[in-house]
């Protein structure tokens, strides 16, 4: 499997927003490792759980500068998110019930694939454009785990092991 890459047409122009992509191909990439395939089960189930906390994480903190910069398209974006979330989800939980058929990791490089060409190409790019229109520049900020619980955008028990 090929690895992925925050190539400059992936690059929303928010530096937060960038790094958040960057940290999730790098974890993409662990998830698609053969290595983490032909090493141990485990090694494989690890990277896909911290994948799927990272995504919470990160759309959690997405929408939040949506709802609070009044970003006209964000019911449109949440659901992107969510079917996003929710088959990376399925992917982590057949996972631990079935182990690490091949057909599983397939699945998961093809989605992490889509997510990036249709998710980050255009849908978070223009919502970059957005917020630099609406902030006058490229240095907004993304809540912190710690805030997304306090504002009630994640759940209490999340983990947040994501450091």
């Amino acid at each position: 499997m090929r690895r992925f890459e925050l190539t400059d047409d992936l690059l929303t122009g928010i530096q937060a927003i960038d790094s958040h992509h960057r940290r999730l191909i790098e974890l993409g990439n662990a998830v698609i490792d053969p290595s983490a395939i032909k090493g141990d089960a485990l090694n494989f189930e690890d990277a896909l759980k911290f994948l799927t906390d990272y995504v919470i994480y990160h759309f959690a903190a997405e929408e939040d500068v949506m709802v609070e910069s009044g970003f006209p398209h964000y019911e449109t974006h949440r659901q992107w998110h969510e079917r996003f979330k929710q088959d990376i989800m399925e992917y982590a939980n057949q996972a631990r019930v079935v182990g690490v058929p091949k057909d599983i990791k397939l699945r998961i490089s093809f989605a992490i694939e889509n997510w990036l060409l249709e998710h980050i190409r255009i849908t978070d790019r223009s919502l970059a454009k957005y917020l630099q229109e609406q902030a006058g520049g490229t240095d907004i900020r993304l809540s912190s785990i710690q805030t997304l619980k306090k504002k009630g955008k994640l759940p209490d028990a999340f983990n947040g092991r994501l450091s």
